[in-house]
C-alpha cells in the first residue's frame, strides 16, 4: 500500500475543497496535500486578505498569511480589530455588498480553470460559503470535486469568531471525506482511495514522511 510519504501526480485533474472550524488546520492540511498530490494550493480567503490589507493602507507586498500567528489578537494595523475580525468585517460589509456574495468564488474559479487546462489538481482550503463554492464546482464538475470536512479536534475546541458555516456539498453531487483531528497516514490513505475511485492514475514521487507528520498532526 502506498505510504503517505509518497507524492502523487495523477490525471485527470480534480478540485479538492477543505472546510472546517477556525484553527482546525485547514491551510496546513492543504499545503501538505498539495505536496502529496503535486497540486496547486491556495486559501479561498487569500484574495480577501489582500483586499483587506489594501483597504487598511498596508503594504501591497504583504503575503496573505502575514498575520497568521496573531490573527485573533487586536492589532494596530487594523485600527483596534484583530486581523480575523477585520477580514470578516471587510468581507461582509464592503466586499459582498459591492461585488456580490460569489465574488471570491468567481475569482478563484479562474485559477481552477487555468489549472485544469494544465491538467493540474487544485486544492482550496478555508471554504465556507456555498455561493462562493458553486462557481468552482461548475468549472471542475461535481464528479471531479472532493470535499474534505475537518471536524473540531475535541469538544473543548475553541469557538472563535467565524462568519463561515459548516458546508454540506453532497446535495450537489460532491464526494465528501469527514475527518477528525487529521493524522497524516489516515488522511493520506483516504485521499488516495478516493482519488483512485475518481479515475486517477498512480504516478508517484517521494517526499519526506516527517513533513506529513509535522504538518498534519495539528
Amino acid at each position: 500500500m502506498q505510504k503517505p510519504g509518497r507524492t502523487c501526480t495523477r490525471l485527470p485533474a480534480v478540485l479538492v475543497l477543505i472546510s472546517g472550524p477556525a484553527r482546525a488546520g485547514k491551510t496546513r492540511a492543504g499545503r501538505l496535500l498539495a505536496a502529496y498530490l503535486g497540486a496547486d494550493h491556495f486559501a479561498l480567503s487569500d484574495e480577501l486578505k489582500r483586499m483587506t490589507h489594501r483597504h487598511y493602507g498596508l503594504a501591497a507586498a504583504l503575503p496573505p498569511h502575514h498575520y497568521e500567528t496573531v490573527k485573533d489578537s487586536v492589532h494596530d494595523d487594523f485600527r483596534g480589530l484583530s486581523p480575523r475580525c477585520a477580514y470578516i468585517d471587510y468581507s461582509e460589509n464592503i466586499l459582498k455588498p459591492r461585488l456580490g456574495n460569489d465574488y471570491l468564488g468567481q475569482h478563484a474559479a479562474k485559477k481552477v480553470s487555468s489549472n485544469l487546462r494544465r491538467q493540474q489538481t487544485t486544492i482550496v482550503s478555508g471554504v465556507g460559503f456555498t455561493e462562493e463554492i458553486l462557481p468552482l464546482i461548475a468549472v471542475a464538475g461535481n464528479t471531479r470535486t472532493l470535499h474534505i470536512r475537518i471536524l473540531p479536534r475535541s469538544p473543548d475546541h475553541p469557538v472563535l469568531i467565524d462568519s463561515r458555516s459548516p458546508l454540506e456539498l453532497r446535495c450537489y453531487g460532491v464526494d465528501e471525506i469527514v475527518i477528525k483531528s487529521p493524522h497524516a497516514y489516515t488522511l493520506a490513505s483516504k485521499i488516495r482511495r478516493r482519488l483512485q475511485a475518481m479515475g486517477q492514475g498512480d504516478s508517484c514521487r517521494t517526499v519526506p514522511h516527517t513533513d506529513w507528520q509535522a504538518g498534519l498532526n495539528v
